[in-house]
């Protein structure tokens, strides 16, 4: 199984960066893992709806390219539903989402097109707070880290 990480924005603060790297070199015991980072659709500060619409789907044409085939989408989305970490492993190993390349995918500030949802297997919402992208990214990988701990039956979770 492969797994590929993709986050629309810009990742400034560097010990996010290096919790992001410290969780991808776990996960890589278990799986082939890779890291995309796509730039966010740049808008005017007076951003109407329209605006943001528009950039929503230019940041869903980049993502989608780089989703392959006969792959499983899941995002980490404020419209998604909420699971326990024992909740989201299982699912995650379950045979109906489970593919040879599954991606993890958190949007951009203004969040994700429909376009990118409607092509989800799994959408997860973390929390009912709001984090930064770096944070929700950190987060993101740490429960996908600690579903694979869960999965092997290893010692991690409590």
């Amino acid at each position: 199984m492969k797994l590929t990480f993709i986050l629309v924005g810009k990742i400034k603060e560097h010990f996010y960066e290096e919790g992001i790297k410290m969780y991808i070199k776990r996960i890589s015991k278990y799986s082939q893992v890779e890291f995309i980072n796509l730039d966010e659709s740049r808008l005017s500060t007076s951003t109407s709806k329209i605006e943001i619409d528009r950039g929503l789907d230019e940041e869903a044409e980049k993502i989608l390219s780089k989703i392959e085939s006969n792959s499983s989408l899941i995002l980490f989305d404020t419209k998604g539903k909420e699971y326990d970490s024992v909740q989201f492993s299982n699912i995650l190993f379950e045979s109906q989402i489970t593919k040879s390349h599954m991606y993890f995918v958190i949007g951009s500030s203004n969040g994700l097109s429909d376009k990118v949802r409607e092509k989800a297997a799994l959408r997860v919402k973390m929390s009912s707070f709001t984090f930064t992208h770096p944070e929700a990214m950190l987060i993101a990988t740490e429960a996908v880290y600690r579903a694979f701990k869960i999965h092997s039956g290893e010692s991690y979770h409590k």
